[in-house]
């Protein structure tokens, strides 16, 4: 699966969400995937 390139501003927008939903009471692991972020093993 090819991996995306996210622009500076993209991963901003991508941040602010996540910010807003860990104020909102929402677990750091459930915002991120809530923003569409995987986790991932390393890259080879």
């Amino acid at each position: 699966m090819a991996r995306k390139n996210y622009s500076a501003e993209q991963i901003i927008v991508m941040l602010r969400k996540i910010e807003v939903l860990c104020g909102q009471g929402k677990p750091i692991v459930e915002a991120v995937k809530a923003q569409g972020i995987t986790e991932n093993g390393p890259v080879e």
